[in-house]
């Protein structure tokens, strides 16, 4: 999880150039190292441990990460950064989503998680991380159209969300769903909290600005060409 927050002050240090990025890390690397700190406190002193409770805890570092997305992703201002982000490079950035399937797999094997929460089970979200390097090639050709892909980030929300609604059930909640396997509590804990705290609403995000871009694209190419005059 912690490769993966350094890997978003990669790409930002990308997207922005160097001394761009040094003006803006207040802006974003310290809440992001802010928020990962103080949900990893969270977890490790056992304050999200109460599954019990109405609202579950755990609720209380997975709510704000996704609002947060939700600003961050439809907001006026991020159409200008999205400007200088290459689309491919929104569709690769889902290549992580590989390692988090193989640590999900490695819990369940060692009996921490239920089977279900893998690709042994009911979880697909592999496949999106799996084919996100083939997508990103073939649109950065121009060898397939935004809508495709738009498809393809609309398939692997529907993916994440339902691993999330998998996740939820399997945890010790009243609604829990009687899985085979151990009962979901490592989301409550370090350092997996930070799998529904940020990587999670990150791969959320990430599908969401692909979809915006390529939204915008679209609108790009279909709308009128000026008629030059032969006068």
């Amino acid at each position: 999880m912690v490769l993966v927050a350094l890997l978003v002050l990669v790409v930002l240090w990308w997207v922005n150039g160097p001394a761009d990025f040094r003006s803006r890390t207040w802006r974003v690397a310290i809440p992001l190292l802010v928020w990962l700190a103080l949900s990893g406190v969270a977890a490790a002193t056992g304050a999200l441990a109460n599954f019990d409770a109405i609202p579950p805890h755990v609720a209380y570092v997975i709510l704000p990460a996704l609002i947060t997305l939700l600003v961050i992703a439809f907001r006026p201002e991020t159409g200008p950064v999205l400007d200088r982000v290459p689309g491919e490079a929104l569709i690769a950035f889902q290549v992580f989503r590989i390692g988090m399937e193989i640590i999900l797999w490695r819990l369940s094997r060692a009996g921490v998680i239920p089977a279900s929460m893998t690709f042994e089970g009911r979880n697909y979200d592999i496949i999106v991380g799996l084919t996100a390097p083939f997508i990103a090639w073939l649109y950065a050709r121009r060898m397939v159209s935004p809508g495709p892909v738009i498809f393809w980030n609309v398939f692997g929300i529907v993916v994440l969300a339902n691993v999330v609604f998998i996740g939820f059930l399997s945890a010790p909640t009243p609604f829990r769903q009687y899985f085979e396997g151990p009962p979901n509590e490592m989301i409550a804990h370090f350092p997996f909290v930070w799998l529904v705290s940020f990587v999670v609403p990150l791969a959320f995000l990430g599908h969401l600005l692909s979809i915006r871009q390529l939204l915008r694209t679209l609108k790009d190419e279909r709308a009128p060409r000026p008629v030059l005059s032969r006068d």
